[in-house]
């Protein structure tokens, strides 16, 4: 497998579970929340060939609130991918940070986000970066958007996706969640990701579980691969917890 398809991989499962708790979460904590409350963000996932860990804030602006409004939204990221290259391992590590800006709506039957966010990463390849192997630092601009339908019963269904400039990669995700308790909401995921030189696809099973007034859990487990490559096990973690 590739490296440059791996890195990729990794920074759009990192993207892809930054936004579902930047959006899903925000968005459903709406109701329980005071005007200018904050929400701390973090988690990580966990594949056989790629790991990735973040944390971040999401901010409303004055006169928004959690998931309706203009926000910012800071963060930190970090990748971890191994592959192989002349019958020789490598590990890469991707440290990055960037701040998002942008504006939510809340309706009575759907949610819509769109954001940008910017900024700069940095890539380390270990023994050494063999040829064709990307290496240094690299800033960048992601647009994304978010949308959520409300349907009945309190199920929901959610789309969302970014494009990395300069990697010239998307990253995309749709689920259904359906509630089966007060607190638990659970639905199939497919996330899509693509580039110059490699597909990815993910399935899984998600689980959306508020754990207390202030926690919030959500839970991705199933299989992912780069095509054409074999699927290997997934699973994602996003937490929050909303502060003043």
């Amino acid at each position: 497998m590739k490296s440059a398809s791996l890195r990729r991989t990794a920074r759009r499962a990192t993207r892809a579970g930054i936004v579902t708790c930047i959006s899903t979460i925000a968005i459903t904590a709406t109701a329980r929340a005071a005007p200018h409350t904050n929400l701390f963000i973090a988690g990580g996932q966990y594949a056989n060939s790629s790991q990735s860990a973040y944390l971040g804030a999401i901010l409303p602006l004055p006169g928004g609130t959690l998931g309706k409004g203009f926000f910012i939204s800071p963060f930190a990221g970090w990748n971890r991918y191994t592959f192989q290259k002349n019958g020789q391992s490598f590990t890469g590590s991707e440290p990055s940070a960037s701040v998002a800006i942008g504006h939510a709506w809340d309706e009575p039957d759907f949610n819509l986000s769109l954001s940008v966010a910017g900024g700069y990463s940095n890539t380390t390849v270990t023994p050494y970066a063999p040829k064709g192997s990307f290496h240094g630092g690299q800033w960048f601009a992601e647009p994304e958007i978010y949308a959520q339908l409300k349907l009945p019963a309190g199920a929901t269904a959610t789309v969302n996706g970014g494009y990395l400039t300069g990697m010239r990669s998307y990253w995309s995700s749709a689920y259904l969640l359906v509630p089966v308790s007060p607190s638990i909401a659970i639905g199939p995921e497919a996330d899509f990701g693509g580039g110059i030189n490699y597909r990815s696809r993910t399935f899984a099973l998600r689980v959306a579980d508020k754990l207390t007034s202030s926690l919030d859990v959500d839970l991705s487990a199933g299989a992912t691969t780069n095509l054409p490559g074999p699927y290997h096990p997934y699973v994602a973690l996003n937490l929050s917890v909303p502060f003043r």
